[in-house]
């Protein structure tokens, strides 16, 4: 049993993942890793750069990862002002609560009214030009147009970049992962496709993973892989919840079809390791790093719980729909929009809702006409209610 599943029974050898990383492992980066920049200090956008100097030839970006990376780099940079914006909103309702102070009192309490809303107009005012300057100062924003982030990237990263997989492969890995590993959860990605309703960017990880296959079987190389991404489908977890080993299937995997060795390392990690590269990394700025990606664990967590509420609310709509046999279309098409990466209300779900037996006897009776009877052409009247005239309204 040992010889066929030691992935299983033993962590990699500490000494070996070093010495991988001081010699002559491929080194891949995430696109967690790359975005998670943007919330970080000068100094530790710093020291990453100064890792990535030092790993030079063998850096690789996987294609898949460029491609993610540009389609989330206006967001991540945008997300810093959405956090101050957020404050500066929690002002105005407060400044909305001020005028609407003691609205209706008798005339006798306007002096002390007017003192309430005056104090209020004062706060918020002063609040909200104080948040608005130091969004605007933040040392962590980044303009999209001037994105010196990108830029440094762009000098680590060229000449190593992955290769684009050509349209009738990528067609197949995406079937490949949608018809088999997802079924079987086969790691990495599967946890994905409970979230992301496009099948395309649900296999998003997976199409990462084939190309670490991939290049190390070109390169003849062992890999080390560096995400921020904690999901199960990539991490063995320890007791406190934190990352420990990389899942046993990717190990037993990438060694049966490449012959080589797969480490896996989060971002803070490879900077605590950053020695091994002759790179000195302050005990400060691994602390951020750890910081970071703990939020980030926690609005990961967030997520699996309401993804877990919507599920259970969906259960029930299909419950009710076994029961009523109402059509039960436009709760998944809601769905599909909660658990996917699709805006929530930006879709137009078309289905015809069936008039209820009671509702289309009362309209025989008074001799009215159903809407689906309009002649053709013709268009609905102002007075019609949405539900009359078939709408495409989320209910």
């Amino acid at each position: 049993m040992r010889s066929t599943f030691g992935h299983h029974y033993l962590p990699p050898d500490k000494g070996q993942l070093e010495a991988a990383l001081a010699s002559d492992a491929i080194v891949a980066f995430d696109t967690n890793v790359l975005l998670n920049l943007y919330q970080a200090s000068q100094s530790v956008r710093d020291s990453f750069f100064r890792v990535l100097d030092a790993l030079g030839d063998r850096l690789l970006l996987p294609h898949q990862v460029g491609v993610e990376y540009h389609r989330n780099r206006v967001k991540a940079i945008q997300d810093i002002d959405a956090e101050y914006n957020a404050l500066i909103r929690k002002g105005e309702e407060l400044a909305d609560a001020g005028r609407n102070f003691a609205q209706g009192r008798e005339r006798r309490d306007a002096d002390s009214v007017d003192d309430v809303r005056g104090l209020i107009k004062e706060a918020t005012e002063s609040l909200r030009l104080e948040l608005e300057k130091r969004r605007d100062q933040d040392p962590h924003r980044v303009e999209p147009s001037n994105d010196h982030i990108r830029d440094r990237l762009e000098d680590a990263f060229d000449g190593h970049v992955g290769r684009a997989p050509k349209p009738r492969k990528l067609a197949r890995l995406v079937r490949d992962f949608v018809e088999v590993r997802v079924p079987l959860e086969l790691p990495p990605g599967f946890e994905d496709a409970k979230r992301k309703s496009d099948p395309a960017r649900a296999a998003g990880d997976y199409l990462i993973w084939e190309e670490l296959l991939a290049c190390a079987k070109r390169r003849e190389q062992d890999v080390i892989f560096v995400t921020d991404d904690i999901k199960p489908d990539w991490w063995r977890k320890g007791g406190n919840g934190s990352p420990t080993v990389p899942h046993p299937s990717l190990v037993s995997e990438f060694a049966a079809s490449t012959g080589y060795d797969y480490f896996q390392l989060t971002t803070s990690q490879l900077l605590k390791k950053a020695a091994a590269l002759d790179v000195d990394v302050s005990d400060a700025d691994v602390e951020e790093v750890e910081a970071i990606q703990a939020a980030a664990s926690a609005a990961e967590a967030a997520l699996e719980q309401q993804l877990r509420e919507m599920r259970e609310i969906y259960s029930q709509a299909l419950d009710y729909k076994a029961i009523t046999g109402l059509n039960p279309d436009i709760s998944r098409s809601f769905i599909s929009r909660i658990i996917g990466d699709e805006p929530l209300f930006d879709f137009v779900p078309k289905i015809d809702l069936p008039v209820p037996k009671d509702r289309h006897e009362r309209r025989q009776q008074n001799d009215q006409p159903e809407a689906d009877e309009r002649p053709s052409g013709e268009e609905p009247s102002e007075n019609e209610s949405e539900n009359d005239r078939g709408s495409d309204g989320v209910g």
